[in-house]
């Protein structure tokens, strides 16, 4: 069985100029994949395409931190009333499966995870979107450093996976649908 969430979400790339200067890019992956992840409840509850959000942020433009380690609580203190954190992943394909069918994207990272690969030596998130557990075992993410495109990685992915997940609370679609100008700015849509 494969499931990969529909509708797909508009990811971002977090490299200028969408990667044509490849070097030169914002180091802050987890703030892409929120985006990404709010463009799909977005369109799950209003049934409109988003390309562009923008989210309040703690932080101001010119503070480091703003650019270095973007955190969902820190930098996005809303998070708690729509984005779940728990400490635990699953071990198998079916598990994976059954958190991405009840809850939709995952937000996930990891050292080396994604397109950051092994040489890179630091902590990467991505946007899990879809699991098989057929023959070939397999992760569909979204990763800012490529933007909106659907990537594939082996089942051996698992094993950098971080155990800290983030996913939707069982309040998002009430949230969104009270209050959504409060939790982010449409700057553009499809």
């Amino acid at each position: 069985m494969t499931y990969v969430v529909n509708p797909i979400p508009y990811m971002r790339c977090q490299r200028f100029f969408n990667g044509r200067i490849p070097s030169l890019m914002d180091p802050n992956c987890t703030l892409y994949c929120v985006e990404a992840f709010l463009i799909y409840w977005y369109e799950k509850v209003f049934h409109r395409r988003l390309m562009k959000i923008k989210l309040p942020s703690s932080k101001k433009f010119w503070e480091l931190d703003y650019w270095i380690g973007w955190d969902i609580e820190t930098n996005y203190p809303l998070a708690k009333n729509i984005i779940e954190k728990q400490y635990w992943k699953p071990n198998t394909p079916d598990g994976w499966l059954q958190i991405i069918m009840e809850y939709g994207p995952v937000i996930i990272s990891g050292v080396g995870i994604g397109m950051a690969g092994n040489n890179v030596g630091f902590r990467h998130s991505i946007l899990l979107i879809g699991a098989s557990k057929n023959i070939d075992e397999t992760f569909y993410y979204l990763d800012p450093l490529i933007g909106y495109k659907i990537m594939k990685a082996p089942w051996t992915m698992n094993e950098i996976i971080d155990p800290e997940l983030y996913f939707a609370t069982i309040f998002i679609k009430e949230h969104l649908s009270l209050h959504c100008n409060e939790y982010f700015s449409i700057i553009k849509y499809i």
